[in-house]
């Protein structure tokens, strides 16, 4: 299947992305998982190709910019990072996005696994039991 976005729609919301560097392979990934993952979601074709178009930026900002660029000076050379505030999907402001046109939940889902729980058991020494009666 084609994939539902094109280089040029990916670099419309990316601002700035150097004209030489292909952007498919993140087309290629945000392709597969809409494609596979959402095939079956009854999600609307337009809708669809808002969360390709997301997740294909998402891809390219966690590859390239290590979670997204938001300042960079040329005096005295400075860049800044924004802070990943989530994992996976959640960790750019594009899979962010991609998880909120997602209304049947499955990338929420594959956002956050299943959190896994810990169940310990404490004890306390009877402390009374062990008391001897003088005599």
């Amino acid at each position: 299947m084609a994939a539902l976005v094109t280089e040029a729609d990916v670099r419309q919301i990316l601002d700035g992305v150097d004209p030489s560097l292909s952007l498919q392979s993140f087309i290629d990934q945000a392709d597969l998982i809409v494609t596979e993952d959402l095939a079956a979601s009854n999600l609307t074709p337009a809708r669809l190709k808002m969360i390709e178009l997301n997740l294909a930026a998402h891809f390219f900002t966690v590859a390239i910019e290590h979670g997204g660029l938001t300042l960079q000076r040329a005096g005295y050379s400075e860049e800044r990072y924004q802070l990943i505030n989530g994992v996976g999907f959640a960790s750019t402001r594009y899979g962010q996005q991609a998880i909120a046109f997602d209304t049947s939940g499955t990338l929420a889902a594959m956002a956050n696994p299943a959190a896994k729980a810990e169940f310990r058991v404490v004890s306390i020494p009877d402390t009374c039991s062990t008391a001897t009666s003088g005599g």
